[in-house]
């Protein structure tokens, strides 16, 4: 994407995409991201290349791009993948320290930044260097500095790890190769690049323990749990893990192994898994020494989904408040 080409965020924005702000902003979530794709679908996002500078529901600031569609809708309703910040505000207090595995540009972080507060911490994962770059960007406007952004894979080794990059404008796209968990490269995909990876084990002495950790790693799941078992054991964190049709099972089994018990992530809240799907799903993950909170979840899942985004109502908004009761 050449910068000429990008709209300054002060000019005056799209027609639809205006609309769809002003629309979309303080409607229940679930309504909301029906009407965007009405008003202003990804199409037309791809069409006009608009760089815009939002605000997040959270309260942070995030600057992007209407062609990637986790950006546009963060531009347009103040949120994309909501429900993982609805299970960090039922999972975290002011203070906590939340792992990111697979940040992508940075539309799930700059809410979880806003989560923890300026006394918590964010420990964003991200190996690919274009969206590294984003994350920076977004990551100057805030003034906590709350945010560890590192620039690597986690995996279940230390070392140098194929990676294969998104494809065009789909910025979470980018895996780790793995072939026996079935990734391949097809036509669609390009040449596969080296990048730095490392247990999150490893590491265990630079991180504090977490409260929460959001899992997208794109089929490497596994092997990010199996490389983090003893950092996981020290204080046993719920997790949402992005859960491949290809590896359900062997991801199942891992989880298991560690003591955890998964719930699909649905449209209205958490289900237990009775079964693996044929389709790809996100899980919430508690440990079953604390499976108690998965019934707060639930509830905080419910609100963040069905309640409009005002003050006081949906538990997205107020809180920056919220940390000020607390300090």
């Amino acid at each position: 994407m050449s910068a000429n080409k990008m709209t300054n965020p002060k000019t005056t924005p799209p027609f639809r995409f205006a609309l769809a702000q002003y629309l979309c902003r303080s409607l229940p979530p679930i309504i909301a991201m029906r009407l965007k794709e009405i008003i202003y679908p990804e199409r037309l996002g791809q069409r006009d290349n608009f760089l815009f500078l939002a605000r997040s529901q959270t309260g942070g600031w995030f600057k992007g791009s209407t062609v990637e569609m986790h950006a546009l809708e963060l531009g347009i309703c103040g949120y994309s993948t909501y429900r993982n910040w609805a299970i960090a505000i039922a999972l975290c207090n002011p203070g906590d320290t939340i792992l990111e595995v697979g940040a992508n540009i940075g539309t799930e972080t700059v809410g979880f930044a806003d989560i923890v507060g300026c006394d918590g911490h964010v420990y964003a994962f991200e190996p690919f260097s274009p969206n590294v770059e984003s994350l920076k960007t977004t990551l100057a406007l805030t003034s906590c500095q709350n945010v560890t952004l590192l620039p690597i894979a986690l995996g279940d080794k230390d070392g140098i790890v194929e990676f294969v990059p998104p494809k065009g404008t789909s910025t979470g796209t980018g895996r780790v190769a793995h072939l026996d968990t079935g990734v391949h490269l097809t036509p669609l995909q390009t040449t596969p690049i080296g990048v730095q990876c490392a247990a999150l084990d490893s590491l265990r002495d630079r991180i504090p323990s977490a409260a929460f950790i959001c899992m997208d790693a794109e089929d490497s799941e596994v092997y990010v749990l199996r490389g983090a078992a003893n950092y996981i054991e020290r204080s046993r964190p719920s997790m949402v893990v992005e859960a491949h049709r290809k590896v359900q099972s062997e991801l199942h089994a891992e989880l298991q192994r560690q003591g955890y018990i998964e719930f699909s992530i649905s449209r209205y809240g958490l289900k237990p898994v009775v079964e693996l799907a044929k389709h790809n799903a996100n899980w919430f993950c508690v440990h079953q020494s604390r499976i108690k909170v998965a019934r707060y979840v639930n509830k905080t899942l419910l609100k963040c989904v069905l309640m409009p985004c005002l003050f006081g109502m949906n538990p997205m908004r107020g809180i920056r408040r919220r940390k000020l009761r607390h300090v």
